[in-house]
């Protein structure tokens, strides 16, 4: 928190007076890794232009404003969010979904400022600390008797910058990431897990707004799940991990 007087000037030890004051919360950043700074979930991002790239922790469905000190005559681009130039801030809003993605400042001088959006998701920079791994489960005996762990627990260092979901896929996000694939009507043929999901399709709309706190989407098959993690990576801008193969009986 900072302490400042009603005409803006901040309060300290060398000019204390005994006038009205205002309480301000200051923005909630963190450094992570190589410098990078990581701004927790606000409405409001005020990005220093010496931060060459920022990772900014949003949550859905909600109006945000990102602000940079040097960004008055230069270019912002971006991918996978839509957003408004409004003197040297942007207004975007976040989506319906848990997603990532990024905009782009560049100055006249060719300076590039990253701005990794990440919505329902956390940075998590494994690189600060050793990690404990490995398991004592699977014990392989020795000729001697001796028992050798396959995978013996151990302390490493994991270079590794990642970026999670925090909540759990909802079933507003599945019927939507797989809505081209869900039929319109039940059908008595089908199990009663693929009704389950036309039933959620018909009491929805295309595209509509996803409550953050909807039930968590649990009735999954395996295949489908695969199938929400391709849409997920395409939605993200990345390559999809899984292929299916038709196989003959």
């Amino acid at each position: 928190m900072n302490l400042y007087e009603v005409d803006g000037t901040k309060v300290d030890n060398a000019n204390r007076t005994k006038g009205p004051k205002a309480l301000v919360k200051k923005d909630r950043m963190q450094k992570g890794h190589g410098g990078e700074s990581v701004y927790a979930i606000q409405d409001t991002f005020n990005i220093s232009s010496k931060d060459s790239v920022a990772w900014l922790e949003m949550e859905k469905n909600t109006d945000y404003t990102i602000c940079t000190d040097d960004a008055h005559d230069g270019m912002w681009k971006g991918t996978g969010f839509s957003f408004k130039k409004e003197n040297n801030c942007i207004q975007l809003n976040s989506g319906n979904y848990v997603k990532s993605g990024k905009i782009w400042y560049v100055t006249n001088m060719g300076n590039v400022h990253t701005f990794n959006l990440l919505v329902g998701m956390k940075y998590v920079d494994l690189t600060t600390q050793e990690h404990l791994i490995g398991t004592d489960l699977h014990c392989l005996r020795t000729k001697s008797g001796n028992c050798v762990y396959k995978d013996p627990i151990r302390r490493v260092r994991i270079e590794k910058i990642l970026a999670v979901d925090k909540y759990k896929v909802t079933d507003c996000e599945f019927v939507h990431a797989l809505w081209d694939s869900i039929p319109v009507q039940k059908n008595k043929n089908l199990d009663d897990n693929n009704n389950f999901w036309i039933d959620k399709k018909m009491l929805m709309k295309k595209n509509e707004y996803c409550d953050a706190h909807d039930s968590a989407a649990i009735r999954v098959h395996l295949y489908h799940a695969f199938i929400y993690a391709n849409v997920r990576s395409l939605r993200d801008g990345f390559k999809p991990v899984y292929s299916f193969k038709k196989r003959n009986q």
